[in-house]
């Protein structure tokens, strides 16, 4: 019994450890786009996901690179996506922190949210959205948010909508980390 307790006990403690592990995608040293970063597109609208291998950030060498190469019919944010997404847990009240790297090719205001991957797209933390403002200048941005609850879920860890920007418009990812507080 002792041993059973035991062990369920170092399980536990491994599950904890693991929850406040921050989830980090480093484009300075990923070769290959992982499949934890996915595009959505909608009504005809299309964007292209590719690595810049030549691309200069305070990071270092090389980014994500997300180019509207189609920009939708609606002017719909979430008719292009860009998500990085990863299986979590939220947990009501606590603190997350979305921190990422990035640049644009010329100034933009782009919603970026929180929710699940799948319908009914339930966002898990509050505020669930963003606003946030880019241009041609490398920046670190930091989102913080207060869990609403959420059992183990592919989570969008965020989404960058970008269906109301113009074609040719480039979005530039170094790094992108979230983490527990």
């Amino acid at each position: 019994m002792k041993a059973i307790t035991l062990l369920l006990g170092l399980l536990s403690l491994t599950a904890f450890s693991l929850q406040a592990e921050p989830v980090e995608w480093d484009f300075t040293t990923l070769k290959q786009i992982p499949q934890t970063v996915w595009k959505h597109t909608d009504n005809d609208a299309k964007l292209t996901v590719t690595r810049d291998n030549d691309i200069q950030s305070p990071a270092g060498t090389g980014a994500l690179k997300a180019e509207i190469t189609q920009p939708g019919v609606r002017k719909n944010a979430y008719d292009i996506q860009l998500n990085f997404t990863q299986k979590l847990k939220i947990t009501d009240g606590k603190r997350y922190r979305i921190t990422f790297l990035w640049k644009a090719s010329r100034p933009a205001k782009i919603l970026t949210a929180c929710f699940t991957t799948s319908a009914p797209y339930t966002p898990y933390g509050q505020p669930d959205k963003f606003t946030n403002e880019v241009d041609d200048t490398w920046r670190e941005e930091t989102l913080e948010f207060v869990g609403t609850g959420m059992e183990t879920a592919t989570l969008r860890v965020p989404v960058f909508a970008l269906g109301t920007q113009p074609e040719g418009l480039i979005l530039w990812i170094a790094k992108l980390k979230f983490e527990e507080l």
